[in-house]
């Protein structure tokens, strides 16, 4: 549609999912229609408030250098080609590959409106644990508990992917990382997401969700190290686990030293498997700390450590990286496929350009929604997800 806004009136109550959406009406909304990269207003109650006019990070990865939007990549010492970085598919890697590989391993796009993405490999010229790690990252100087943390990307790892070929040979795989640490890496008080050690073992596997620190008290631990992981459910099947195409990981959380913190996780694969929840620890089975820190600042970083180096074919993929990061709490806009979200298999997060508790200003996204109806929710962990409306998407 033209950026002429559509109007939406929120429901007054939290409700579960209706049998049919609440449909825009009125006359400020005659249309109903929506188009990729336009504007639209969402105009109701309680849609609560943010510190900024934009999320802390919006990256589509169609930029020209990933220092731009984020303040950390792994491998930047030295420059030697593997470095974290914008590529086109068909950009050519420093052992003359290319960056989306060959043939029937083609890694192309995460969704049909972008042309580049996020890459690193398991390679450097570094040697050694330079070559271990692929993740980029955004710092808070200032940033102590408690606040909240949501972000949403889409990944996916090389079809090329050789398993078990580090040592020693546990499978580690780790894809998130929360540290006091400010000026690269871990640090000394970090926790961790990875995919569970020694399960990870092929592109079929189903591994379940740890969340570990490898010290300090977090949400869900009840031992201490080395027995301090804990575990969510094992993945449904194998197209969740990133080997076999791209997923989209959604992450909702409580950074707090009290007890009443939460972490939330759930992963859809596009046009294909429902959102499934991997990782929940809140509201609904219970709380925990979640920053047991001292102090003020804290880096998050997506992506993290794979044992699989150094192999130049051990590539991953990100994309569309929506992270917030805010005082007062988790509220996000969400266009699905379905009216749903047990059901949905395409959930994009809409990037705003203000937002009020009674009106957010949204720029659409469609990335791998379909034309045609798509739905409308307010995703909230702690007062509750709403379904907001319908649209028809050009």
């Amino acid at each position: 549609m033209s950026a002429t806004a559509a109007v939406i009136v929120a429901p007054a109550a939290l409700s579960q999912v209706p049998s049919s959406p609440v449909l825009c009406t009125g006359p400020t909304c005659p249309s109903g229609s929506i188009a990729n990269g336009a504007s639209f207003v969402v105009a109701g109650s309680g849609f609560g408030t943010k510190s900024a006019s934009a999320p802390t990070v919006y990256d589509n990865c169609q930029g020209t250098n990933i220092l731009t939007l984020w303040d950390h990549i792994w491998h930047n010492d030295p420059p030697d080609g593997w470095a974290e970085a914008y590529h086109l598919p068909t950009d050519t890697c420093p052992d003359s590959s290319l960056w989306g590989q060959t043939a029937s391993n083609y890694v192309g796009p995460a969704t049909p409106l972008r042309s580049k993405y996020i890459c690193s490999a398991l390679e450097s010229s570094q040697g050694g644990y330079g070559s271990g790690n692929i993740m980029f990252g955004k710092s808070f100087s200032s940033l102590a508990p408690p606040f909240y943390v949501v972000s949403s990307w889409y990944e996916c790892i090389s079809p090329n992917w050789a398993f078990g070929i580090g040592s020693p040979n546990d499978y580690n795989f780790k894809w998130l990382v929360y540290t006091t640490e400010l000026t690269g890496g871990y640090g000394t008080n970090y926790w961790y997401m990875e995919d569970q050690n020694s399960v990870f073992t092929s592109a079929t596997a189903t591994p379940p969700f740890d969340i570990n620190d490898d010290g300090a008290a977090i949400v869900g631990r009840s031992t201490q190290y080395p027995n301090s992981a804990w575990q969510g459910p094992r993945m449904p099947n194998k197209y969740y686990n990133s080997a076999n195409g791209w997923v989209k990981k959604e992450l909702a959380m409580y950074m707090t030293a009290g007890t009443n913190g939460f972490i939330s996780m759930t992963v859809s694969v596009p046009k294909s498997q429902p959102r499934w929840n991997g990782y929940l620890w809140n509201n609904t089975i219970g709380k925990g700390t979640t920053d047991p820190y001292a102090g003020a600042g804290r880096t998050i970083w997506i992506g993290g450590f794979r044992r699989d180096f150094p192999k130049a074919t051990n590539r991953q993929y990100f994309s569309d990286v929506y992270l917030d990061v805010q005082a007062s709490g988790v509220q996000r806009f969400a266009l699905t496929d379905t009216n749903s979200l047990s059901t949905a298999t395409v959930v994009e997060y809409q990037p705003y350009t203000s937002w009020s508790s009674t009106s957010v200003t949204l720029a659409c996204s469609k990335g791998n929604l379909s034309s045609g109806t798509v739905y409308l929710w307010l995703l909230d962990e702690v007062n509750g997800h709403k379904l907001i409306g319908s649209y028809t998407m050009s």
